[in-house]
């Protein structure tokens, strides 16, 4: 390879990794939301609400690794920050990505849009790049050993502490992320949120982790239904 080729690819990788740098730096004070079968919660007046799916048994699986495998039951259902409310413009579904039903929670027309206009449009993406990303987001979890923990107890009740310490090394880096656990009324699961301020690092895989510490919030009590 000659001196010039391999400037040339340094400076473009030098390029990219500016360009996630930026995009993290941007990104300040972010949650991820996932849903767990398809749970959901709502915030009226500082207090959230869940609802959850009846709880049933399931066979232990691995890690979702190919579109043959069953359909993951810890979906994204929004990337989000205190900005909300910045574009109503209509959806194309042209714009969305093939696998979006398989990785995003409730994928209704009318559920994206509210979605889209709500949070997508205040994150700096285009709407195929803000659903693909939180797609993105939902199989990297479903791959950690906090989402390998999710499926293989899925329909079991357990600890909220083994719920926490499932994920206390998983490929998370730094001191500004976070995790909570979000229940209804009974116990099950409904949503798994991280808080975010720099995700440029945050889903490329690594053998060994650092701590994700657990915070305050969250309602679920001392046993959790998954």
């Amino acid at each position: 390879m000659s001196t010039l080729s391999h400037w040339r690819i340094r400076r473009a990788a030098l390029l990219a990794t500016i360009g996630l740098v930026s995009v993290g730096a941007h990104a300040q004070s972010w949650t991820l939301a996932l849903s767990w079968k398809a749970g959901s919660c709502d915030e009226n007046n500082g207090t959230t609400t869940c609802i959850a799916q009846a709880a049933q048994s399931v066979p232990a699986r691995g890690a979702d690794t190919d579109a043959g495998a069953p359909p993951p039951m810890l979906k994204a259902i929004a990337l989000r920050t205190d900005r909300v409310d910045c574009d109503a413009t209509a959806l194309a579904d042209e714009s969305l990505p093939a696998d979006l039903e398989r990785y995003v929670s409730s994928t209704s027309g009318n559920s994206l849009q509210q979605r889209w206009s709500r949070y997508g449009s205040c994150s700096g993406y285009t709407p195929a790049g803000y659903f693909t990303e939180i797609a993105a987001m939902a199989r990297a979890v479903g791959r950690t050993t906090l989402g390998q923990y999710l499926e293989q107890h899925a329909g079991k009740r357990v600890p909220l502490d083994e719920l926490k310490d499932a994920q206390l090394h998983d490929f998370f880096f730094g001191a500004d992320k976070a995790i909570q656990f979000y229940c209804a009324p009974d116990g099950r699961l409904a949503e798994v949120r991280y808080t975010l301020r720099d995700w440029s690092d945050m889903f490329v895989y690594r053998d060994r982790g650092s701590l994700l510490v657990p915070t305050r919030g969250g309602n679920c009590g001392e046993e959790v239904m998954l």
